[in-house]
């Protein structure tokens, strides 16, 4: 929805804010849009260092992704709006710049390798139909609906995002007994390991005090 929609909205706001001629300089758009992207991915990076919880980062910035598309929406009605549109397209490509890397994460943290392919397929097909129905809606709720639409799907993902984080540690907690039961063995298995070690060593030196005498 943002790439379909983005151009549109920007060229109504230049035209309004310069005059009804103006031209969009798009490849400087574009460029602007990459690196506020980029910019994203080394916060994402950073954090990462820090050792913030994947699921937190992404949470955070679904959320705030939400919060600076309904902050288009409400911007797409009003006249002279060039600003803060152009500051909500930013942040939420620095949303997106963080987001992607996350995603890639728990993808392969959650999703069986062998249904992942399956699994990111049908959820592309809903996302597509999704963009689909809310594009050809246009006409009926607006360039705002349709912002406000992404922002609503996006407050969507982040509660889903929390159920799964919930569905996640109640299986940890299930599994917390396993999983030690699991160490202790490796632990002793380890501790056994080191006691043949010792008494080989042992024999070894006893061996060699009476290979002297």
């Amino acid at each position: 929805l943002f790439v379909l929609n983005q151009a549109q909205a920007i060229e109504g706001a230049v035209s309004a804010y310069f005059a009804l001629d103006s031209g969009v300089p798009s490849g400087l758009v574009f460029a602007c849009f990459m690196t506020a992207t980029l910019l994203g991915s080394c916060i994402y990076g950073h954090l990462s260092e820090l050792r913030y919880r994947l699921e937190g980062i992404l949470s955070a910035a679904i959320i705030i992704s939400a919060v600076a598309l309904g902050a288009v929406g409400s911007l797409c009605s009003r006249e002279s709006n060039l600003v803060g549109l152009s500051a909500s397209f930013f942040l939420f490509e620095v949303m997106a710049g963080i987001a992607k890397p996350s995603l890639s994460c728990l993808r392969s943290k959650y999703l069986p390798i062998k249904e992942r392919s399956i699994l990111m397929t049908a959820f592309s097909t809903v996302f597509n139909l999704l963009v689909f129905v809310i594009s050809l809606s246009n006409h009926l709720i607006g360039d705002a609906g349709v912002w406000w639409a992404a922002s609503v799907l996006l407050v969507f993902a982040f509660f889903g995002l929390l159920q799964l984080r919930r569905i996640a540690r109640h299986e940890a907690i299930e599994n917390a007994p396993r999983t030690w039961r699991r160490v202790r063995a490796k632990l002793e298995t380890i501790a056994r390991v080191m006691q043949i070690r010792r008494l080989v060593q042992g024999i070894a030196k006893q061996a060699e005090v009476e290979g002297v005498e």
